[in-house]
């Protein structure tokens, strides 16, 4: 994993270990199909050569960081203990894409990224890619569309909710349904502290002036509440 060289090669391959998968540097793999899971707690650092679907990669405690020369297809991922974090970049022209159906393809608990490659997309407009994060923040980029969409995914981002827009974007970006790229104002750009709050017929978009919660309904003003930058937007 230390030298640049392809450290594994083959149709399907499977790495299991008590602790770490490339503690020392990434384990450069080519394959079509790849598991790596760690049983006891460790990191997981992988480096594809191409598309690969990835059909299971688990640490009980630990982070997972996957950088990929194509598409990668996703089943379950789990970067499990107090704050395992899961991060993913496409470093040439390639998307990331859902594997397992409905079920949830990652599940982490600290800041975690989805980055796709030149004209890639996270998802598509039929099978949205399915998010777990707890305790931390899930940034997402995706320079490419297909069918007007370049990020479909649903889930959750807890304590904050937030979704964070590393853009840029070719398309729109579906968040359980809603299309964050649509508020006026946003643009391809969300932070942490910029909260939306969906209802029925009306999106309020504020960014708060501090970690504040608030109650609204259809009859409140920006004016109202105590942040900056706000507005009400009539969908």
């Amino acid at each position: 994993g230390a030298d640049a060289g392809v450290d594994i090669e083959g149709t399907s391959v499977i790495l299991t270990a008590v602790s770490n998968i490339g503690d020392l540097g990434a384990i450069e793999v080519c394959c079509t199909t790849l598991s790596a899971d760690v049983t006891t707690g460790g990191n997981i650092a992988i480096d594809l050569c191409g598309a690969t679907t990835i059909t299971s990669m688990t640490t009980p405690d630990g982070n997972i960081d996957v950088t990929s020369a194509g598409d990668l297809t996703l089943g379950t991922i789990t970067a499990g203990g107090a704050t395992g974090t899961f991060d993913i970049t496409i470093t040439g022209a390639g998307s990331i894409f859902d594997g397992n159906g409905a079920a949830n393809n990652f599940t982490s608990f600290g800041d975690s990224t989805l980055t796709a490659g030149t004209g890639g997309v996270i998802g598509t407009v039929a099978d949205p890619f399915e998010v777990s994060v707890t305790g931390g923040n899930l940034t997402v980029s995706a320079p490419g569309s297909i069918g007007g969409v370049s990020v479909n995914a649903v889930g959750t981002v807890t304590p904050l909710g937030a979704l964070t827009l590393g853009g840029p974007f070719g398309g729109s970006v579906l968040w359980n349904g809603a299309d964050l790229t649509a508020v006026p104002g946003v643009g391809n750009l969300l932070t942490p502290s910029l909260i939306l709050i969906l209802t029925s017929d009306l999106v309020f978009s504020a960014l708060l002036e501090d970690k504040k919660s608030f109650f609204m309904d259809e009859d409140m003003e920006a004016s109202d509440l105590p942040i900056r930058n706000s507005e009400f937007v009539r969908k």
